[in-house]
């Protein structure tokens, strides 16, 4: 694939596109390919970090990682998510939740 000369914002949100296209339709070798060479020339045109919209746009999180980390914690220690939530002031929903997408990381790390 050569120089496809696009900005860095658009570079991301293409990288965004496609890891949702991902999620939704299912990973193909296509597809991670592609991915992986638009987060290359995303990183030459200057990118760094984690590829995000370039706006900003979006809920922005309400509890900070130390709080999710104690979540976690105490959820290893065996406590419910209730007892759980009384503790951090968060809701059952919210630490069921993050439980959740914590064990689903676990199930598949190559995500």
């Amino acid at each position: 694939m050569g120089n496809i000369g696009m900005k860095k914002s658009d570079l991301a949100e293409l990288c965004i596109l496609l890891e949702m296209y991902g999620r939704t339709y299912g990973k193909t070798a296509e597809a991670e390919e592609l991915l992986t060479e638009m987060k290359r020339l995303y990183e030459e045109a200057g990118g760094t970090g984690e590829i995000r919209n370039s706006r900003g746009a979006g809920r922005k999180g309400k509890y900070p990682e130390e709080t999710k980390r104690k979540i976690l914690e105490l959820r290893k220690e065996g406590n419910s998510i209730r007892k759980i939530a009384e503790e951090t002031g968060c809701s059952t929903g919210y630490v069921q939740k993050l439980i959740n997408e914590h064990m689903h990381k676990e199930a598949d790390p190559g995500e």
